[in-house]
């Protein structure tokens, strides 16, 4: 059964306007968290500027052991670095603050959605 990863907007557009602005590539990682991440990221406070999945954010788990079992759930077992190239269309979107993105986890891979608040949804 696939499993959708959602990235809300409040915290994604950031990430986002770092891969438009330094033309560079958006990383989907899995590691202590499920996260996404510009290749050239802004630092703020010596942080990099990081985009988690709802859910997936270790600051808001106590149990680290469930955490990575949830994190196992979702995309299987072991650490995980993609590069990611969304079409310029779905990067505007994304753009605008206004508009989450899910990913959806099948056993051929991933499908990303932009998922603009009430509004219709756009695939790449």
């Amino acid at each position: 059964m696939p499993n959708k990863l959602i990235f809300k907007a409040e915290t994604l557009t950031p990430v986002i306007q770092d891969v438009k602005k330094n033309a560079c590539e958006l990383w989907f990682l899995a590691d202590d968290g499920i996260y996404l991440t510009a290749s050239t990221a802004t630092f703020i406070r010596k942080k990099r500027n990081i985009c988690y999945a709802e859910g997936f954010d270790p600051d808001l788990w106590d149990d680290a052991g469930a955490h990575f079992d949830a994190i196992d759930s979702v995309l299987g077992n072991g650490d995980m670095w993609e590069s990611v190239n969304l079409q310029p269309e779905m990067l505007d979107a994304l753009m605008t603050g206004r508009t989450d993105l899910a990913i959806e986890v099948t056993d051929s891979g991933f499908i990303f959605t932009a998922r603009q608040r009430d509004a219709e949804e756009k695939s790449c």
